[in-house]
């Protein structure tokens, strides 16, 4: 949301990364088994900053890509309120199919 300070927790499972949106800051490394923090504070809705992954950490590291999308506090909040019911839609289709492949010794 634009105008809040977003605390990043940053972590990585393979190799070392390190994630750079040079108009928000610095480079910020991804360790495994570490886990790092960083913060930005983006002023304006309707800006996109780009970035990419400034580490070479393997074949794919070309399209490591960022974007961060600024919207407004509301235009955030009806995000988040979208995306917990996409969760919520989700998680009960894998109980559902969880009781289904329980039911027929698959599980």
């Amino acid at each position: 949301p634009a105008n809040t300070t977003v605390v990043l927790v940053i972590q990585a499972t393979d190799v070392i990364h390190s994630w750079w949106v040079p108009s928000l800051g610095g480079k910020v490394d991804a360790v495994p088994g570490y886990t790092t923090y960083t913060w930005f504070k983006a002023p304006h809705a309707g800006s996109i900053y780009t970035g990419h992954c400034a580490q070479l950490c393997g074949r794919q590291h070309a399209a490591m890509l960022a974007r961060v999308k600024v919207v407004t506090p509301d235009q955030y909040q009806q995000w988040i309120s979208q995306q917990t019911s996409m969760i919520a839609a989700a998680n009960s289709q894998v109980t559902q199919l969880r009781q289904i492949l329980t039911a027929n010794g698959n599980l």
